[in-house]
């Protein structure tokens, strides 16, 4: 009873005492003490956040006072700022919080951040140190105290998780890497990402391009050497190059790539179970897949009966003489058998000479570099031409493509690009499913309005461009990222599908999200991931008002508004050089939920290129961390 007397008669005390010096801040007092006559040339508290006696107070709250004048800010530091609060012997007890400090001259606030957060539902006495000085040298004299008590965590609604990110101070250089790959200021660029089971980073790249022309004169400008190969940089879980990996991390793969200029032309990435790495992409106009072993040297055993390292598909596939063909997308694919097949996704021109007018190209190779007969038997194309490999034109021959691929529980394929099916003029993302084996599954949007069974065709209103899909934990399928291509406002553009293939209506607009990052009219999207809990980040390029651009990612809710606690009103933006950067593809790592299911903790690997002002695009990833606030429930 009388422990229980003391205990209450110091925490009035303690009221008391906060209560006189918060008076005093507005001219009845100087601070903590028991002289309440304000001296007017000394500075003084005038108010404080969170309010004196305030409740459920978040258990990471920004500690703000304002002061009568303006202060020094040398003297508003770590040490003019503590915490107590009373332990099991009703003694007051100061705590040890790293603090960290702003002082705003235009408002007179200081703002004192915890590094780390508080209990919950517990009364704390806050106090400003009296030796605080304003410009004048002038100290306070006196402390302030106030107290405030941190809200129930028994009460769900009170407080919510929210992310944001920021560059990771772990990897890189605070966050960036980029690399001029071969040193010679050439087009180099980044466009597809994985982590081998080491934790080290695989990158793709085309490499060691020279011009686009040869030379112009007066009659115009006239084809050169395109020699862009394939590479592939390793790089540990830091950011640091691997030298164990080909030469000083880069492994080149000699492919005389004529479009590997282009960053719409993708290549393919995937890393077998035995720890073989698959990469291709359009090589003298085939599409081309190449093996290489773990030191990044090339497999010579894989197609050893045909051309040794690497496996081929010719550029007259689809139809177009001597034209070309491309790899975008590589998966492995389980066989149902405890092996496994490759999966390969691009596109294969469908018209001779160099009219562009493209094809899905899909095909399946056996492990031995061999294309595998059993796959793309589809009874829409008996007899078969290409036992192994489909070409897809939907009914028209313009601007249709591969460019991602997810391999489902079942061994089903879901396949995403682009057509123009019904309207040449008009390019729209597209989404496909087949069964493990590559027959159009017809299940899968049905009767929709394209026609077409098994596909469905999603138009934002002008040509929409997709380069990267994802599949989220409920099965619903995520794709989208650059629409209105080419016209006088470019944005990010997201849709969302369910697992059947329909629109998800609960998902944005119809299914749909359009984001303008404000900045100009070039917002380039290009690169999308899923978190568990359904948010969705999509990744690209913004332009600013002078025409440069910077890495830029957006955050989606599971319903598909942006996420304001995610960056600056949703966005983040990263500049590597001052100059144009873009995102080209993301990859999730690390990421950590609890019992729940709730997310804890990810971070996200962004891949593309970085330029310096005047010169040509480096090879360039960024990596974040997230970083998660505690936030009253709406």
């Amino acid at each position: 009873m009388v422990a229980n007397l003391r205990k209450i008669a110091l925490f009035f005390t303690a009221v008391l005492i906060s209560t006189i010096g918060f008076y005093a801040g507005y001219g009845c007092g100087g601070g903590s003490s028991s002289n309440i006559v304000v001296n007017s040339e000394l500075p003084y508290v005038i108010s404080v956040s969170p309010a004196d006696g305030a409740t459920g107070v978040v258990i990471n709250p920004t500690i703000e006072v304002v002061f009568s004048k303006e202060m020094d800010a040398s003297s508003i530091n770590a040490g003019a700022f503590f915490l107590s609060t009373y332990d099991a012997v009703e003694t007051a007890k100061a705590l040890v919080v790293d603090v960290s400090v702003q002082y705003d001259y235009s408002s007179k606030m200081a703002m004192f951040s915890i590094s780390s957060d508080l209990n919950y539902k517990t009364t704390y006495v806050a106090t400003v140190s009296g030796q605080v000085r304003d410009t004048e040298g002038n100290a306070m004299g006196s402390d302030f105290t106030w107290s405030f008590t941190t809200a129930d965590a028994e009460d769900p609604s009170e407080n919510e998780i929210v992310f944001s990110a920021e560059p990771d101070p772990d990897f890189g250089t605070d966050g960036l890497f980029s690399h001029d790959v071969n040193g010679l200021g050439n087009v180099e660029y980044a466009s597809n990402v994985l982590f081998q089971p080491d934790d080290k980073i695989l990158i793709s790249s085309y490499i060691n391009w020279t011009n686009l022309f040869d030379y112009c004169a007066p009659g115009g400008c006239f084809w050169g050497d395109h020699n862009a190969d394939l590479g592939v940089v390793r790089v540990d879980e830091n950011g640091v190059l691997d030298p164990t990996f080909g030469v000083g991390g880069v492994a080149e793969v000699g492919c005389n790539s004529f479009w590997g200029v282009q960053w719409w032309l993708l290549h393919g990435l995937a890393l077998q179970s035995d720890g073989k790495i698959l990469v291709g992409g359009e090589c003298e106009r085939h599409a081309r897949i190449f093996r290489l072993n773990d030191d990044g040297s090339i497999d010579l055993t894989f197609n050893a009966a045909g051309t040794p390292g690497y496996a081929e598909i010719e550029p007259d596939i689809g139809g177009g003489g001597s034209n070309w063909a491309g790899v975008f997308s590589i998966a492995m694919q389980p066989d149902g058998l405890g092996g496994e097949k490759i999966l390969v996704g691009g596109i294969s021109n469908t018209v001779a000479d160099w009219a562009v007018q493209p094809a899905w190209l899909f095909a399946r190779f056996n492990l031995d570099g061999t294309l595998d007969a059993t796959f793309g038997l589809d009874p829409r194309y008996a007899p078969f031409a290409h036992q192994g490999i489909l070409v897809e034109t939907w009914g028209t021959i313009h601007n249709d493509g591969i460019r991602d691929m997810a391999v489902l529980a079942d061994r089903g394929i879901i396949a995403y690009g682009n057509s123009s099916h019904g309207n040449p003029a008009n390019i729209d993302f597209a989404m496909a499913r087949y069964s493990a084996d590559g027959v159009l599954d017809t299940t899968f949007s049905a009767g929709d309005a394209d026609g077409v069974d098994g596909l469905n065709i999603i138009d934002f209103g002008g040509s929409d461009w997709g380069y990267s899909m994802a599949v989220a934990p409920d099965g619903k399928l995520v794709g989208g990222e650059h629409v209105n291509c080419c016209a006088p406002t470019n944005d990010f553009g997201v849709f969302r599908l369910t697992s059947d293939g329909a629109l998800d209506s609960s998902f944005g607009a119809g299914g749909k999200v359009q984001i303008d990052f404000g900045r100009s009219d070039a917002d380039i999207g290009n690169a999308v991931v899923v978190l568990p809990d359904g948010s969705v980040i999509v990744g690209g390029s913004s332009n600013n008002a002078i025409g440069d651009s910077d890495f830029a990612l957006v955050m989606l809710t599971p319903d598909g508004a942006i996420d304001t606690n995610f960056g600056t009103d949703g966005f983040i933006l990263t500049d590597f050089y001052g100059s144009s950067d873009t995102i080209l593809k993301m990859k999730l790592a690390d990421v950590e939920t609890n019992a729940d299911g709730d997310i804890v903790s990810f971070k996200l690997l962004a891949v593309g290129a970085a330029t310096h002002p005047g010169s040509k695009p480096d090879l360039a990833m960024a990596r974040y961390r997230s970083v998660a606030h505690e936030v009253p429930a709406e």
